[in-house]
């Protein structure tokens, strides 16, 4: 029974391996819709990596799509921040654009560098440390050596930081994306409301609330409006 069950995983493998590299077999014969529709495909499927959202990007700007397109680059780089082609196409758009996003901050160059796996890594390890170190001297009855002192000293610290790590990337949860060429922001969700502001593709939200077909968002310049819902997706996506 095992064997067969890792028959069917190994199978399943090849299957999804066979599906992507059709897509890049597409996007290599310049046909980009089909590349993006099967790129789309694997995303639905929960087959998510930083290369698949990094391809499915470039689909979707070579098909016409710049919001999309940066919306694929910016999920690659939640799987991987140090994906260097997602950002380097990223930071082009956005110039090209000129997308409108929040200031970085010293939040961001300290812990923006790593996903959010690699922090609860970071802050499990370092925990499990915490506890060995713990539990070694309670069940030996002994006094912990010099050097062990010094690893629950760097250990806490690391837990300190995986802990601070982890929840700064939770809070990119609610972050949106403008996908449609340029939106409008209105201080109320109506089409007559007053212009909050105007966002280009690419611009980077903070979604608050939805009402209808109308998202309610914190905008790049720290204040609030309203957005056409169908053109606003979160970068974080979740399975079910």
């Amino acid at each position: 029974m095992r064997s067969a069950f890792f028959i069917l995983l190994a199978l399943a493998m090849f299957a999804r391996a066979d599906d992507f590299d059709a897509a890049n077999q597409l996007f290599d014969a310049g046909k980009f819709d089909e590349a993006r529709q099967r790129y789309s495909a694997l995303v639905d499927r929960g087959e998510w990596s930083a290369n698949l959202f990094y391809n499915l990007g470039n689909a979707e700007l070579r098909t016409g799509a710049p919001g999309r397109a940066m919306l694929g680059y910016e999920r690659a780089l939640v799987l991987d921040p140090g994906h260097s082609e997602a950002r380097a196409n990223l930071r082009l758009l956005r110039e090209q654009a000129n997308a409108k996003v929040p200031p970085h901050t010293w939040l961001d160059l300290a812990f923006g560098s790593f996903s959010l796996d690699t922090w609860v890594v970071v802050a499990t390890i370092s925990a499990w440390v915490i506890i060995f170190g713990i539990l070694v001297p309670v069940a030996t009855r002994r006094t912990l050596p010099a050097g062990l002192i010094f690893t629950m000293i760097l250990a806490i610290f690391a837990a300190a930081y995986g802990a601070a790590g982890t929840w700064y990337t939770l809070q990119d949860r609610e972050v949106g994306i403008i996908v449609a060429r340029q939106v409008d922001a209105r201080f109320e969700p109506a089409d007559r409301a007053g212009l909050a502001d105007v966002l280009p593709a690419g611009s980077r939200v903070r979604v608050l609330s939805e009402r209808g077909a109308w998202t309610y968002c914190e905008l790049p310049g720290k204040g609030r409006g309203w957005v056409p819902a169908a053109s606003v997706e979160r970068v974080r996506l979740t399975k079910t």
